[in-house]
């Protein structure tokens, strides 16, 4: 019973306290923070107090940098004065003088200096130098101590016959003097060689000449049946080949430059061989003779210079020459005698 009176006791006084501490109605409620709300209410009143900004400034604010260029810009325009009314200032001054800005001005140093210059040629200096109208030259490098080439017997007079003892027939009688094709190659080299004075070299040249014809009989024969003679040309056909193989030495003048004889001398080994088409065998044998030839090689660089280096760029040649020559060949021992002489014409390449 104590304990029920102690216990409604207790809670009657606690109720009491809390309706103690309760503010009346319409008075101020005591705040539990009185230093935190003060700090409050003191910013509140200072964001009161702050001027509001303009509508403008407000929505797009001006940078601090973009102000300070706009017075530097107004500066100088003040300093400048006035811009014109159309175009710059410098074509405004240029309007003022129009002398002192002409190059046609006989006082202008531009105009002065363009006066003592060439007139200006068309196209690039690697063209004119192709074309050969500039006085530019390419330049090749390297000594020229080589050259080889072809030649061609353009219009021999040939002389081929054998020992008695070896020869039925005449040469002629068998191959004719019909046309018969004669190539030579040939390579040089030059220990000595001077564009003004000439050069010396030592030149080795093999070559080919072909014949060809029927055989004839000695004796004409006569059919007994009909008392008609046979033909005197058989039906076997030979071929005879000849190669001349030389070993000379030549001397070139160059002192006219375009224009260059040389003179050709040396001993030769003349090869020969002669087929058949019927059942018998062919024959072979050499014979020993000299050769001489004198001629003059035309340079050909000048006809085109973009051609002449090209030859140089992609072989190494440094000129190249079209060449007339009056060769003879003559046998000096051996079983077949060889005479040939007459015109030859070919290609030689220095480089």
């Amino acid at each position: 019973m104590r304990v029920l009176f102690f216990s409604f006791f207790s809670l009657a006084a606690l109720c009491g306290l809390a309706l103690a501490a309760e503010p009346p109605e319409g008075s101020p409620r005591k705040s539990v923070e009185p230093y935190i709300d003060e700090l409050k209410q003191g910013m509140e009143k200072k964001g009161q107090e702050k001027p509001a900004l303009e509508p403008a400034a407000a929505e797009n604010p001006e940078p601090y940098i973009q102000s300070q260029k706009k017075k530097l810009q107004q500066a100088d325009a003040e300093a400048e004065g006035p811009p014109p009314e159309n175009g710059s200032y410098i074509d405004a001054v240029k309007k003022e003088n129009p002398a002192a800005f002409s190059d046609a001005n006989p006082g202008s140093y531009t105009a002065q200096e363009k006066a003592k210059l060439d007139p200006k040629a068309e196209g690039g200096a690697i063209q004119a130098v192709s074309e050969g109208r500039s006085e530019l030259h390419a330049r090749q490098k390297g000594e020229i101590h080589r050259a080889f080439g072809f030649r061609y017997g353009a219009a021999l007079t040939r002389n081929i016959s054998a020992i008695p003892s070896l020869q039925l027939r005449a040469f002629n009688d068998i191959y004719g003097n019909s046309y018969a094709p004669d190539l030579s190659l040939f390579y040089e080299w030059q220990p000595i060689h001077s564009e003004t004075y000439g050069n010396i070299g030592l030149m080795g040249s093999f070559g080919v000449g072909y014949f060809h014809g029927y055989g004839n009989f000695k004796v004409q024969l006569v059919n007994g049946a009909t008392g008609a003679p046979f033909p005197t040309t058989s039906q076997t056909k030979f071929q005879f080949f000849t190669a001349p193989a030389i070993l000379a030495l030549d001397y070139r003048f160059n002192l006219f430059h375009y224009f260059r004889p040389f003179v050709v001398v040396g001993p030769a080994l003349i090869g020969y061989y002669e087929a058949r088409n019927d059942d018998q065998a062919g024959s072979t044998g050499k014979s020993i003779g000299l050769y001489d030839s004198l001629g003059v090689s035309v340079l050909l660089d000048w006809l085109s210079p973009s051609n002449s280096w090209d030859l140089y760029t992609q072989m190494g040649v440094n000129h190249y020459y079209l060449t007339f020559e009056y060769s003879d060949l003559n046998t000096l021992s051996g079983d077949v005698s060889v005479q040939s002489s007459g015109l030859n014409v070919g290609l030689t390449y220095e480089f």
